[in-house]
């Protein structure tokens, strides 16, 4: 059975907000983290432990936190803004629709 989900543009908008304020935070932690990390691996953390945990780090954890996470947050942004754009009034209503649920209702009676 499909289900029907009202969504208003402004609810749309509402998330691609608070998806650009996400990214704001983890680019701010990531940044604390790296930095962190990079003192940590310049402060006397030398061989091949320090080697590959900077390796590990690099390659997996900061990949993850700004390469893959910013393509998931720009896919979650462009949904948000093709449903807006799929609506045919401002206000998001779809008249058409309105006009074949109001058929409908008449042809019930």
């Amino acid at each position: 059975m499909a289900e029907t989900i009202n969504v208003a543009a402004q609810m749309l908008t509402n998330a691609q907000t608070a998806i650009s304020d996400y990214k704001t935070a983890i680019d701010g932690i990531n940044e604390s983290v790296s930095g962190a990390v990079s003192g940590l691996v310049g402060k006397g953390y030398v061989g091949s432990a320090a080697e590959s945990f900077s390796t590990f780090y690099s390659n997996k954890i900061n990949t993850l936190l700004t390469t893959d996470l910013e393509a998931m947050l720009k896919q979650l942004t462009d949904l948000c803004e093709s449903i807006k754009n799929g609506f045919t009034t401002a206000e998001g209503v779809d008249e058409k629709v309105s006009e074949g649920n109001m058929q409908s209702a008449q042809t019930a009676q």
